[in-house]
């Protein structure tokens, strides 16, 4: 009978901290996809600034008013834009799928 108990409470304190376990990768889950979703939109931002860049470079050089030289680094500067979207992008994707994950939600 005591062993019994024993168990029994042992079972109890594994349930209690299984449950804390999940609780607290759910919010640090959970906090990772928000800091995602901030830097999501940077990126997005960011991106729509490289192009208005770019643009103005384009024209410029059309135009004679600058060397090549600036257009490639207004070229460069675009790419590494979209470079960056692309792997924030992908990050809060990651981050979507370790919150259903963690809540039961992804089937596997």
């Amino acid at each position: 009978m005591a062993i019994s108990r024993v168990n029994s409470r042992v079972l109890e304190k594994q349930e209690e901290d299984l449950i804390v376990r999940v609780q607290s990768d759910l919010t640090e889950s959970f906090n990772q996809y928000l800091s995602n979703k901030e830097l999501l939109d940077f990126e997005e931002e960011n991106k729509a600034l490289a192009e208005e860049n770019l643009a103005i470079s384009l024209e410029k050089f059309r135009l004679g008013n600058s060397t090549i030289l600036e257009l490639n680094e207004a070229q460069r500067s675009y790419d590494t834009a979209l470079n960056r979207l692309v792997n924030s992008q992908h990050n809060i994707r990651v981050s979507e799928l370790r919150l259903l994950e963690i809540s039961g939600q992804l089937m596997r």
